[in-house]
């Protein structure tokens, strides 16, 4: 990232950067997508992002495809062959099978060894994992999802190749954004 002030300019603007330009060479006018999409404190921003851009924009985020399942509250969303609950009020009116993309961030999701009754969660096989030291990486296909998705966990949890999982997401830190 590179900070723009009215003294500095970048030999080449970003490609994001949309500029206006003085006859002396100062920017007057820096604009990110040509449009503000959210202006608000960093946390704020970060755990309540006002779009599937800001969101994208700002730290890492699991995105995935599914379909309203059924009506009414709470809202159930399903993803391949799993069914997990969200609560995110804003988009609670969308009919059954409307065309949804749920994204979480990677630190609101546990990786678990077996299914709890009471967890809300995906279940998948554990494809790979690498011991990185601080955590293990691993690469998760989720049951009726053709693309795996890469998740960090606790260095000292026993996962495997092959291995059943759950990747246990709490309902309050899931957006739903309509495609």
């Amino acid at each position: 990232w590179q900070r723009v002030g009215a003294d500095r300019i970048p030999p080449q603007p970003p490609r994001w950067c949309r500029t206006k330009w003085h006859h002396r060479g100062c920017a007057d006018d820096v604009r990110v997508a040509a449009a503000v999409e959210q202006m608000d404190r960093p946390h704020a921003v970060y755990d309540q992002p006002s779009t599937r851009f800001v969101q994208g924009f700002v730290g890492e985020t699991l995105r995935l495809r599914g379909s309203i399942a059924g009506e009414g509250a709470p809202c159930r969303v399903q993803v391949g062959r799993c069914v997990i609950e969200v609560e995110d009020s804003g988009n609670a009116a969308l009919p059954s099978g409307s065309a949804v993309e749920i994204s979480v961030r990677p630190e609101d999701v546990r990786l678990q060894n077996g299914p709890s009754p009471a967890d809300n969660g995906l279940t998948g096989e554990v494809v790979e994992v690498m011991y990185l030291g601080n955590r293990l990486e691993c690469v998760i296909r989720i049951d009726g999802l053709d693309e795996p998705v890469l998740l960090n966990a606790d260095r000292r949890q026993k996962l495997a190749a092959r291995d059943r999982i759950v990747l246990a997401v709490d309902r309050t830190c899931v957006r739903l954004w309509p495609l």
